[in-house]
């Protein structure tokens, strides 16, 4: 429902949401609007009337984060280390994506060019998120 009203309407605060919600027969919380605007990962850019509204950029970020595992060449292990080859110029990207989306599994990463480091605490580790990036994104 909070998508669509975001769509239909100019919606520039959390109460204004909750009050349409209210008025429509919800039964909700200010702090369970704040947490759905989270979880739903909705952000607010500046409208034309030079005011903040909500926006779903969902679908936008679905894209970019498929064009950025698309960059994906290979990805490789050994020990506690997985290293990923990327087309020329991505790895940064990439690894950008992998550390929001994946920043609990592992050490750290660094991104050159090209080549992606990923440090993982055990080898344990390091093989499931390999064997994850090659069924899913290779």
């Amino acid at each position: 429902m909070i998508f669509n009203l975001i769509e239909e309407k100019d919606i520039h605060t959390q109460d204004e949401l909750l009050n349409i919600l209210k008025d429509m027969n919800f039964d909700i919380t200010q702090a369970t609007v704040s947490r759905d605007i989270k979880e739903l990962g909705l952000v607010k850019i500046l409208g034309d009337d030079g005011l903040y509204k909500y926006k779903n950029y969902s679908n936008e970020l679905f894209r970019l984060n498929n064009f950025l595992l698309n960059g994906i060449r290979s990805v490789d292990f050994g020990g506690n280390i997985v290293i990923i080859k990327c087309f020329d110029g991505m790895a940064q990207g990439i690894c950008a994506f992998i550390d929001k989306e994946y920043k609990d599994k592992f050490l750290g990463t660094i991104a050159g060019d090209d080549t992606i480091f990923i440090l993982f605490k055990t080898e344990d580790e390091a093989i499931v998120f390999y064997e994850k990036l090659k069924n899913d994104y290779i």
